[in-house]
């Protein structure tokens, strides 16, 4: 369980220090190019997110933590 824990937060620490900023971008002052694309990254990077999530949560629930 410790394990676990630690991969747990290992997700959350690369979630808060990669992915976070990239959602927390505005696309204020942005072209429309640089606004689609931030747009498409940012749905890119959500998917992401719920998978990395996910993957710990289905792991932990059939007691096979990588």
């Amino acid at each position: 369980m410790i394990m676990a824990n630690a991969q747990q937060e290992l997700a959350e620490f690369v979630i808060s220090k990669a992915f976070n900023p990239v959602m927390r971008a505005k696309p204020d002052g942005k072209s429309d190019t640089d606004r689609k694309s931030l747009e498409h990254v940012q749905q890119a990077t959500k998917a992401e997110i719920e998978r990395y999530r996910n993957y710990f949560v289905h792991c932990r629930q059939n007691g096979n933590m990588p």
